[in-house]
């Protein structure tokens, strides 16, 4: 039986749980609606919390999660200081625990005993991206750069390889498009990796097959990260299952699992 499950909650927050210890990854408990991030909801504790970008779907309910129940903190290095410099000017440094600020930059390690993360540069799909869409519903704009210029939004980029459970596992965000630089995924993949967790991102399902092809996993999870979003402002994408057949068409040996939000599976 497996001692460790793998949580889809929403947008890209994904929880990993093993042996009584809880990472969350990218959390996101607020809604999107009208071009901000608003009405936060519930935040349940863990004891540890990694962001692998700055954009707001990423990054802004990673505070509400450290001011809630003081977990460690896993991110690079420019992220750590915007989130740290954020709480000292709003809520005082009564809040902040420097040992709890774990700064990585290219290939370095945080390790808890249960759980070993390592962070890996990467240029993450920024929602900036999606602005000309955006003009699609100019009612939002105006609160979209308002939400955008609270967040670090070009701070560097990370994915994780996660050992747990004696996997390894490459949790990779929106790493993958065409901005992707490949020799970021090929050090990745020189360790060897078991399972990856990638979203799968607007129409790029070449560059999911492409990172697929490099990392070579023997099982691979999906996501749409940003399907709310995208379905706010009236974008039509790429489905989940379009990913999918593409890579069950080329890699019939890698095992793809589809998870929506609130699922979960074994790792």
């Amino acid at each position: 039986m497996s001692t460790a499950e793998l949580r889809y909650h929403r947008y890209s927050f994904f929880e990993y749980r093993t042996l009584g210890t809880s990472l969350f990854m990218d959390p996101a408990f607020s809604r999107y609606r009208r071009g901000a991030w608003v009405g936060s909801g519930v935040v349940d504790r863990c004891d540890i919390v990694a962001v692998t970008s700055g954009d707001f779907d990423h990054y802004c309910d990673a505070i509400d999660v450290l001011l809630g129940h003081d977990p460690q903190l896993v991110a690079s290095v420019d992220i750590c200081r915007a989130i740290w410099e954020h709480i000292e000017r709003k809520y005082g440094t009564r809040h902040l625990n420097k040992h709890h600020f774990i700064g990585l930059e290219d290939q370095e390690s945080a390790n808890n005993g249960r759980l070993r993360l390592t962070g890996y540069r990467v240029e993450p799909w920024r929602l900036q991206q999606l602005w000309l869409d955006f003009l699609r519903r100019p009612e939002d704009i105006t609160r979209l750069g308002a939400t955008l210029r609270r967040t670090p939004q070009h701070a560097d980029g990370l994915a994780f390889v996660i050992e747990m459970a004696g996997r390894r596992i490459a949790h990779l965000g929106c790493a993958l498009h065409p901005k992707t630089n490949w020799s970021d995924i090929r050090t990745i993949a020189s360790g060897g990796v078991d399972l990856v967790v990638c979203s799968a991102n607007a129409d790029y399902v070449e560059e999911l097959v492409r990172g697929v092809s490099i990392l070579a996993p023997s099982q691979l999870v999906l996501y749409k990260g940003r399907m709310a979003i995208e379905g706010r402002i009236g974008v039509q994408r790429a489905s989940l299952g379009e990913f999918e057949e593409a890579v069950r068409d080329r890699y019939p040996g890698v095992e793809v699992t589809v998870l929506s939000p609130g699922s979960a599976r074994p790792l």
